[in-house]
């Protein structure tokens, strides 16, 4: 796929089968549709597809709802496909309304105890951005809450039935350090239904860093109904860096991510681009607002304005940024990988930073992750340390110099 260009290539009346599954991907992840998106799209289905290729590839995009949503209408659809997306899509709805539900209660029991929590990302953007919770999937809830507040927070989620999903801390002091290093901690409920990220700040990650205070956000929340229920949200603006910056951590794994910045840009024409290019610039994430646009604008068609065409057309790097995106979805290749520090992935995040600090942090952790982390893995200890022997309060130290020992006595069993 071309990317020298802001315009859409013209497409031809010829399809390569090769294409067939990512071009009607595209397509169907779109939040709506033209004239000439749907020729395109009963042209393609009357071609031979591979739909379990199809459906693999939007359930692992996060798009098998929007697939469904715009390929129902087509005469060309054939029913026992269509029957197939229609049961995905209501599974999808039923599961994100229990979810949402939750969402509901945790935030008004948290309240009750005086702790503010910001939901964001997944039942947030299904509600605001989409306008209905069956359009968008979400894997788990995603809260936002002040550090000093994590504590009696995650009492609250355990006294609901909740359980940390990593137990591998010696105890509390240990599990905060964590806490503030990593900026988040996951949780699920007792029936393993649900998955709830607990956020002390919104940027966290490894070998991504990005030297920037968001906690601006908490001053400038806007209210969304919920379910019936007014929640407070980050605003259109700060909504929008936010999803450019997680996309580019991720590397835009995920066409869905590509999909939640097209339909923010097109739901809502009053975003105020001047704040946008100022704060962005002021938290050094300018290039990745660009990419995320530029992804959204060549992909599902986001019509941005033209101080913003202009500001891409003098970024080559963007368009170089995107290609690798786009190859990587259109399966052409493997890398950059999220968590995994290839030189790939560090070459990609010390493109889209622009602070010489986060350059510097990323490439020590890129150094850290290849040459200390394996040494710190063996004598750090976990959960299985704790399985293999019971120490008494006071003693955890000591497991620092069991674990060997413990990982040596396994390899003998």
């Amino acid at each position: 796929m071309n990317l020298a260009k802001l315009q859409q290539p013209e497409k031809t009346q010829e399809l390569e089968p090769t294409k067939i599954p990512f071009e009607l991907l595209i397509i169907g992840a779109r939040t709506q549709l033209d004239r000439h998106d749907i020729e395109r799209r009963d042209l393609i289905l009357q071609q031979s597809i591979d739909w379990q290729q199809l459906i693999e590839a939007a359930a692992r995009n996060g798009v098998a709802p929007l697939l469904y949503w715009n390929l129902k209408d087509s005469p060309y659809l054939s029913p026992e496909i269509q029957l197939q997306l229609k049961r995905k899509f209501f599974d999808n709805l039923k599961k994100n309304t229990l979810q949402t539900r939750e969402l509901n209660e945790i935030v008004q029991h948290l309240k009750r105890s005086q702790i503010a929590a910001v939901p964001f990302k997944g039942a947030i953007l299904a509600t605001s951005i989409y306008g209905s919770l069956a359009l968008r999937e979400f894997g788990d809830l995603d809260l936002l809450i002040a550090a000093t507040d994590f504590v009696r927070a995650k009492k609250i989620l355990i006294e609901r039935g909740y359980q940390p999903k990593e137990n591998w801390f010696l105890n509390e002091t240990q599990e905060l350090a964590f806490i503030y290093r990593n900026g988040e901690f996951s949780y699920i409920s007792q029936n393993g239904a649900i998955d709830l990220d607990l956020h002390t700040r919104l940027i966290a990650g490894h070998l991504f860093t990005l030297n920037a205070d968001l906690d601006y956000v908490w001053r400038r929340l806007q209210k969304v109904t919920v379910l019936g229920q007014e929640l407070e949200t980050l605003q259109l603006e700060d909504n929008l860096i936010y999803l450019c910056i997680h996309g580019a951590k991720s590397f835009w794994e995920r066409l869905i991510w590509i999909s939640d910045v097209a339909q923010l840009i097109h739901r809502h024409n009053e975003l105020d681009w001047q704040y946008l290019w100022t704060k962005s610039r002021l938290l050094g994430c300018q290039k990745m607002l660009l990419l995320g646009c530029y992804l959204a604008h060549h992909l599902l068609s986001a019509q941005l304005p033209e101080e913003v065409q202009s500001r891409l057309r003098s970024e080559p790097q963007i368009i170089e940024l995107a290609d690798i995106v786009v190859q990587k979805l259109q399966g052409k290749v493997n890398y950059p990988c999220v968590d995994e520090y290839t030189f790939h992935s560090y070459q990609f995040y010390f493109r889209v930073l622009e602070k010489w600090q986060d350059r510097l942090i990323c490439t020590w952790h890129y150094l850290f992750g290849h040459l200390l982390a394996p040494v710190t893995q063996v004598f750090v200890p976990n959960d299985l340390d704790r399985k293999f022997i019971k120490l008494p309060p006071g003693w955890d130290w000591l497991y620092y110099f069991l674990k060997p020992v413990r990982a040596i006595a396994q390899l003998f069993n």
